[in-house]
């Protein structure tokens, strides 16, 4: 026995803690599991550790490492042996956050399953993510607020599982959805799994506490709703003259049910939760005067207006109409649902800060709201704040808008025969024709269009700048772009990165010559955007930004602006 003399304090040395001693005393210290523990009653035979053991414990140590190869991993509460793993494994994040051992990709950039299906394919932000073929949300990029599941709030350059907290999906997740800052994550059985910033209760918990880990909304699983797709948008309202900076972010969250309800939760200022009020919500409620909706429309960016569609061909609006883009003959918002009476049998609705458009069954073409740059293609610049006829006879299929009255107002309809029509900004060349002339009424682009005819998805970036752009995804597999190019995000593949392309060019990859995509997605703040594109093979491509880690290709050596689509490190 050792004893250390520290006057009124005698600390006995007694090495190794052994079960068979009786005489363990006051002051005794003792080593256990890895750390050092001080005796004020022992008892007898009880680890030092275990409950009543009459230890306390005085240096936390390292777990006893059995093999070569072990790491000792701190779980939040104690440390934790994880042995070496197989041949061939990688050491990765698991579901929890804690690192685990898992099998290595065949190929750098393989084994992601979806992108983020936000309707439309565009999100305001400046972070990335994927779902893996494991069911895994994977993230990166901007973490300020949780965003990217950084459970330090720090950035990321390259993608990482985001942890779970608590209820753990049925088999993994099947979709995943962004807001800004805010990640959604459904499983097979509709249940919906929130993280990221909650300082308007977006996140639908019950407080304004910001979340790394992805947490069950337990409002849905409680009351047995099954949720079939979440709307995201964001909106900005500026305090300032430095509108990059300067700004308040206020997010809500819109949930539809495989009932056909709608569910909201966040900000309210607009009246765009639907609740008849103007009040915050942290928990999610229901939209009560609509039901069977087939089609949740929020207009991203600059306003909080709402479009939902029936099964019946019934338009609901609510929410923001300072621009009449509600089409209700006024400006005054909506604070619950009200039913268009001036144009029936909806098809399609699509929306994007202050103005929207939208299709019969007929193929009819309506728009309201702003219309400064001919957006709305009635013919003039006139705004509108009934549903106006569009100035084209062609049966319309599918409707896409970017940018706002702000900048970079620009439509795109698809017609049944997969060919494409645009009108409004032009100026980056967005339309597609040739030149930067801005039009009020739809024309079709030209059939010399090696896409003209089969267009499977339309990407816009529809955020608060005039930094306008759009890709085409064709049946084929192959992307084309047009618009600005100043960061990268057309993929020309020139590094010119040009303001203004006025013309369709296939976005370069630099890979094998018969990839093929199967996704494309859209994000961007500011002038900061980015793309991400998934290759049939499961192998996920970027462009754009990075200025934040957001393209998932550098580890270290960031570039902030790539003009070529090159491998995610997934």
């Amino acid at each position: 026995m050792a004893i250390l003399d520290l006057g009124k304090i005698r600390p006995n040395w007694r090495g190794d803690w052994n079960t068979t001693v009786e005489d363990y005393a006051f002051w005794d210290v003792v080593r256990h599991a890895g750390s050092i523990w001080l005796g004020l009653e022992p008892k007898k035979g009880i680890a030092p550790g275990a409950e009543g053991s009459g230890w306390d414990e005085l240096l936390k140590g390292l777990p006893p490492l059995e093999h070569k190869g072990d790491l000792a991993l701190f779980d939040g509460e104690k440390y934790v042996r994880l042995p070496l793993g197989l041949p061939g494994q990688n050491l990765r994040a698991g579901l929890a956050g804690m690192p685990e051992w898992g099998a290595a990709s065949a190929r750098p950039g393989t084994g992601v399953a979806a992108l983020p299906k936000n309707r439309g394919g565009s999100v305001p932000g400046k972070a990335s993510a994927c779902l893996n073929e494991q069911g895994e949300v994977l993230a990166w990029g901007w973490g300020t607020y949780y965003g990217n599941g950084s459970l330090s709030a720090s950035h990321t350059y390259t993608p990482m599982p985001v942890g779970v907290s608590g209820a753990q999906p049925n088999g993994g997740f099947t979709k995943l959805y962004m807001g800004m800052d805010v990640l959604y994550a459904l499983d097979k059985d509709g249940n919906v799994w929130t993280a990221g910033r909650n300082n308007n209760g977006q996140l639908g918990h019950g407080d304004t506490v910001s979340r790394p880990c992805l947490t069950r909304v337990e409002y849905f699983a409680q009351h047995s709703i099954r949720i079939r797709e979440v709307v995201t948008p964001a909106h900005w309202y500026y305090t300032g003259t430095d509108t990059h900076s300067a700004h308040s972010l206020y997010v809500s969250s819109y949930f539809l049910g495989e009932n056909g309800l709608v569910y909201v939760c966040g900000y309210n200022a607009e009246g765009q939760l639907g609740q008849n009020d103007i009040t915050v919500k942290t928990l999610p409620v229901v939209v009560t005067g609509v039901s069977n909706v087939e089609q949740l429309v929020v207009a991203t960016t600059s306003s909080g207006a709402v479009y939902a569609r029936t099964g019946e061909g019934r338009l609901y609006v609510w929410g923001c109409n300072t621009s009449g883009q509600l089409g209700l003959g006024d400006a005054a918002n909506r604070l619950k649902a009200t039913l268009v009476t001036s144009v029936q049998d909806v098809a399609w609705v699509a929306a994007c800060g202050d103005f929207a458009l939208c299709r019969t069954s007929a193929g009819r073409v309506y728009g309201a709201g702003t219309n400064n740059y001919g957006q709305l293609g009635i013919g003039g610049t006139t705004a509108v704040n009934v549903w106006t006829p569009a100035n084209v006879t062609l049966p319309a299929d599918r409707i896409y808008l970017c940018g706002n009255s702000s900048g970079g107002a620009t439509a795109y309809i698809v017609d049944e025969e997969n060919q494409l029509w645009v009108c409004g900004s032009n100026t980056a060349g967005q339309l597609g024709l040739g030149n930067t002339a801005n039009l009020s009424s739809f024309a079709r682009v030209s059939l010399d269009e090696p896409w003209q005819g089969k267009i499977a998805k339309i990407r816009c970036l529809c955020t608060d700048n005039d930094a306008p752009a759009v890709i085409i995804l064709d049946t084929a597999g192959a992307l084309w772009s047009a618009g600005r190019n100043t960061l990268g995000q057309l993929a020309r593949g020139d590094n010119a990165k040009a303001a203004i392309n006025n013309r369709f060019a296939k976005m370069v990859h630099g890979l094998r010559a018969d990839l093929r995509f199967s996704d494309v997605f859209i994000a961007g703040y500011s002038n900061s955007h980015h793309v991400l594109a998934l290759a049939s093979d499961g192998r996920l491509l970027s462009c754009g930004y990075n200025g934040w880690g957001q393209l998932g290709t550098h580890a270290g050596n960031l570039v902030t602006g790539q003009d070529l689509l090159c491998t995610v490190r997934t």
